[in-house]
């Protein structure tokens, strides 16, 4: 007799809502150092927290000094 393994059947990924698709991924590389200029003005400038706005593509960065929420760059 023969037994056979039924076979397997991957379930579904998550449904994708209709849209523009998303842009591609920057590289490692990339991600890094921009992070690292965010980082570094916000040290300089003595930002005690750091905020990032996304907006369909575009991501605006704000620094909140002396309670102050300033943006940083677009």
């Amino acid at each position: 007799m023969v037994i056979s393994a039924a076979p397997e059947i991957a379930a579904p990924g998550p449904a994708r809502a209709p849209g523009p698709a998303p842009a591609p991924e920057a590289p490692a590389e990339d991600v890094v150092a921009a992070l690292q200029t965010i980082f570094s003005e916000a040290i300089s400038r003595k930002a005690s927290s750091i905020q990032f706005e996304v907006r369909g593509q575009a991501i605006t960065i704000f620094l909140r000094i002396d309670g102050i929420l300033y943006r940083a760059r677009t």
